[in-house]
């Protein structure tokens, strides 16, 4: 067993059309153990893929073998290492603890760690039947795994082509097996079924309102404007909540047309207690699962 991973230059960049803004690849390094990869973290920025040409791009990814999660508020490197001993004692994983651990970042001081999980290989030559490819799968997982154990991660770093900067030292190295993902492709499949199928509901629903309501969308933000209060601290089913609701399963609007009626009216309306734009989206989320019941 060998694990393969990409060294890095985040400073080379390129500005051609092939190699877009991205960091440049300096080589791929295969290493026996995962023991190593985590010595390697403490000295160079390291992409979790590999790439089909010499640029960290989507576009080039060829594969990975990591699950990579940046824990960087939240939870303790004991804390972690306590579900995957609960969870998952046979899999094998590494945590370096990046430059800000345990230093004041955004007038916080708390664990922050780089973890890679070794993982069944995700190539990107593979897709699913409706088009979707690995790169959407391998998000999904990540999202799945993290949301199953409280894990908090930074939604808008969970792609593939991701990579992790210097860390300053080794925290913890458990060798093992891969993290198998047969099971959590059977959960796409079903997401995917499930979203296709409230993705037709809504439309059909849409079909029926534009017989009375000439745009949607706009009836829709006129609407939002008259929804009041603000979010509490720790109230999921605040306003926003509500207003996610109306605009899922009244108004028919598709996901990015909900997020942009919320950014308005969280800028407007709720700037007592702001909500971020993952936090919106989860809202969203939480309405198409959740919203018709109530």
């Amino acid at each position: 067993m060998s694990y393969s991973i990409s060294l890095i230059d985040p400073s080379a960049k390129s500005s051609d059309e092939k190699g877009g803004n991205s960091a440049k690849i300096l080589c791929d390094y295969d290493v026996p153990t995962i023991k190593e990869i985590a010595e390697i973290q403490t000295n160079y920025d390291i992409a979790i893929a590999g790439y089909v040409e010499n640029w960290r791009k989507i576009d080039n990814l060829a594969y990975t073998q990591f699950l990579a999660i940046d824990i960087d508020d939240g939870m303790t490197g004991d804390e972690f290492i306590s579900i995957m001993e609960d969870s998952y004692p046979t899999v094998g994983y590494c945590m370096v603890a990046s430059k800000n651990h345990q230093i004041e970042k955004n007038g916080i001081t708390c664990d922050r760690f780089h973890v890679l999980i070794s993982l069944d290989p995700i190539y990107m030559g593979q897709q699913f039947k409706d088009g979707r490819s690995m790169h959407d799968f391998y998000k999904f997982l990540l999202k799945k795994f993290c949301k199953k154990h409280e894990i908090p991660f930074d939604r808008n770093v969970c792609d593939m082509s991701r990579y992790f900067s210097k860390g300053s030292s080794v925290y913890h190295v458990h060798e093992g097996e891969e993290l198998g993902i047969g099971r959590y492709k059977t959960q796409y499949k079903s997401y995917l079924q499930l979203k296709k199928i409230k993705t037709e509901q809504r439309d059909n629903k849409r079909k029926k309102m534009q017989k009375y309501m000439k745009d949607p969308f706009e009836s829709a933000r006129k609407y939002a404007d008259k929804v009041t209060g603000f979010d509490d601290d720790g109230h999921q089913h605040g306003p926003s909540f509500f207003l996610a609701c109306k605009l899922v399963h009244e108004f028919g609007l598709c996901d990015s047309e909900c997020l942009a009626i919320m950014q308005h009216w969280n800028t407007t309306h709720n700037s007592t207690n702001k909500l971020s734009d993952a936090a919106l989206r989860d809202k969203i989320d939480c309405a198409n699962k959740y919203g018709g019941k109530s």
